[in-house]
């Protein structure tokens, strides 16, 4: 199964027009239904061309996130840990 939408250079009317596929059995209605996707997956890019860029914004906030995290979790582990491992006794 192909995935679309990476890259327009994978497009399957350019695999047709290279004889690529040629050796597939490929109806026209098969032929017809890559080349409507292909269609669609472009003009779902071109209608959002900053995609791309919000989505690295997306993956370079969550790493930032998740380091944020890590820090404050061995901070507080640091921090708290004479309260949490002192024993209190009580004597009569």
């Amino acid at each position: 199964m192909r995935t679309f939408g990476s890259s327009l250079r994978s497009s399957p009317s350019l695999w047709l027009f290279a004889g690529l596929l040629a050796s597939l059995p490929l109806t026209p209605i098969l032929i017809a239904s890559l080349l409507a996707q292909d269609v669609s997956v472009f003009l779902n890019w071109a209608a959002e061309p900053e995609h791309d860029s919000r989505k690295k914004q997306g993956v370079t906030y969550l790493f930032t996130l998740a380091a944020i995290l890590a820090v404050t979790g061995y901070y507080k582990r640091f921090r708290w840990s004479p309260l949490k491992t002192r024993k209190i006794s009580y004597t009569n």
